[in-house]
């Protein structure tokens, strides 16, 4: 019996050797948060401006940090999870016709036409790859701005802490048109002064109540996935978030 026990061990060495298990699966979670850096401050920058505008804050304003903040938080398990074992998992072995199992051609790497949890499956199936993080990115953001979610009340607070500080500053129409006094920058802060300064352009503070900013809010954060689908032109097949040339070696490179 001990002597089958040990056979049976030793036959699946080979299918464990080629598995994208331990720093496959580490390091390759880490490079597309690391690739998605670029676009996601893309996407930030544009939610960013579009708060600014509608809430007639400083361009100077930014409310958006809690949400790259959580972010950086959750994103690790959320994708690594997404990607394996929800997709990418198991053995790439078909039945061979002969009563027992082989690996197709291809199979393990480095082109595995079979869904398995190998570095090849992940190259050959490397668009369900790309739309996998893809959708995990805009989900995460939907998640982290959706009404009670820390993150989004964060950015409430700070908007309406910017409106506060709007409404109490020196009004529009007292010495605007000209350079501020050496009175007015003693006695006010930097962040009045630039309020005070943005206001020259825009006309006057955001002066609606609390459920107009939380409809506001919510109109802009429900825009938030199509900001993200022009960022990484999804009509594109994602080329703008693929890295393709770049991710497929990477990924390769682990046994």
């Amino acid at each position: 019996m001990r002597f089958f026990n040990i056979l049976a061990f030793c036959s699946v060495l080979p299918l464990l050797a080629f598995a994208c298990e331990g720093d496959c699966i580490t390091n390759t979670t880490k490079e597309f948060i690391e690739k998605y850096k670029t676009p996601m401050d893309e996407v930030l920058n544009r939610t960013n401006r579009q708060i600014n505008a509608k809430f007639q804050l400083p361009d100077s304003t930014n409310c958006v940090a809690p949400l790259a903040d959580d972010y950086n938080k959750t994103v690790y398990s959320i994708l690594e999870t997404a990607i394996f074992p929800n997709y990418f998992h198991g053995k790439c072995q078909q039945p061979d016709g002969k009563g027992g199992f082989a690996d197709p051609p291809g199979c393990p790497n480095p082109d595995c036409p079979v869904v398995c949890g190998t570095p090849g499956s992940l190259c050959h199936f490397y668009s369900t790859l790309i739309s996998i993080v893809f959708k995990t990115h805009q989900g995460i953001y939907t998640n982290l701005t959706m009404p009670g979610a820390p993150a989004r009340e964060k950015v409430r607070s700070c908007i309406q802490n910017a409106i506060q500080r709007c409404s109490k500053s020196p009004r529009d129409g007292v010495s605007t048109s000209r350079p501020f006094s050496r009175l007015f920058a003693a006695r006010f802060p930097l962040v009045y002064r630039e309020e005070a300064k943005s206001r020259r352009n825009s006309g006057s503070c955001y002066t609606q109540g609390p459920d107009a900013v939380d409809k506001d809010l919510s109109d802009i954060f429900d825009g938030i996935p199509n900001i993200w689908s022009e960022v990484c032109d999804e009509e594109n097949h994602l080329e703008g978030c693929s890295w393709e040339g770049y991710m497929k070696p990477f990924i390769l490179s682990f046994p």
